[in-house]
C-alpha cells in the first residue's frame, strides 16, 4: 500500500492536542466525502490514493491493509458487517470500522460523520485501550420536535456482537 504525500494535519481537538485519528475512506465514499472531511481539518487517506481506480480489492484485503497503517476505516457498504472475512480482518487487526448508514449524497454523509467525530474518537480510544476490533454504525434518528440527530452505535466489540449496549456471545445475533 503506497503512502500519500499530500496529507493534511488534523485540526486541534478541544484539549488543544493533535488528533491521533487518520481516517481511511472506502471506494464507495468516492471523492467528495473525503474532500469535505479534509476541509473540516481531518486527516484523511482514500482508497483511490492507495489502490488504482481500476483495481477492485476485496473488503477484507483493503481493511487489513488500511488497518495495518493504523487508519480508522470508513465505509457506507452495509454488507461489510455480514462478510465474515471482513469481520475477521477488523477483529484480527484490532481496527475500528465505521459504517455510515441511511445516507444521502456524499456531502450529506460527510456532514453526518462530522457531527459525531468526537464520539468516534472516544470509541477509537476505548478500542485501542482494550486492543479490540470494533464495527460501529452511524445513522440518523429523529429526536423530539422533528429535530434530526446522529447516533453512533457499536455493533461488534472484538469477537462479540453488541445489542442495546450489551455484548452477546459470539455466534448469536
Amino acid at each position: 500500500m503506497s503512502r500519500s504525500t499530500s496529507r493534511r494535519r488534523s485540526a486541534p481537538s478541544a484539549q488543544g492536542s493533535q488528533r491521533e485519528c487518520v481516517f481511511f475512506t472506502d471506494r464507495d465514499l468516492a471523492k467528495k466525502f473525503p474532500h469535505r472531511l479534509r476541509e473540516a481539518g481531518l486527516e484523511v487517506e482514500t482508497y483511490f490514493e492507495h489502490f488504482p481506480e481500476d483495481d477492485r480489492v476485496s473488503d477484507s484485503e483493503w481493511i487489513r491493509r488500511a488497518a495495518d497503517q493504523g487508519f480508522i476505516l470508513l465505509t457506507k457498504d452495509d454488507a461489510v458487517r455480514r462478510d465474515e472475512a471482513a469481520i475477521s480482518a477488523v477483529v484480527d487487526a484490532q481496527a475500528v470500522l465505521v459504517i455510515l448508514r441511511h445516507g444521502g449524497t456524499s456531502l450529506e454523509l460527510a456532514e453526518m460523520f462530522l457531527a459525531v467525530v468526537p464520539r468516534v474518537e472516544r470509541l477509537v480510544e476505548r478500542a485501542r485501550k482494550r486492543r479490540e476490533g470494533v464495527i460501529a454504525a452511524i445513522r440518523r434518528r429523529m429526536a423530539r420536535g422533528a429535530r434530526q440527530e446522529f447516533v453512533l452505535e457499536p455493533w461488534r466489540w472484538g469477537g462479540d456482537w453488541v445489542r442495546s449496549g450489551r455484548r452477546l456471545r459470539s455466534g448469536s445475533r
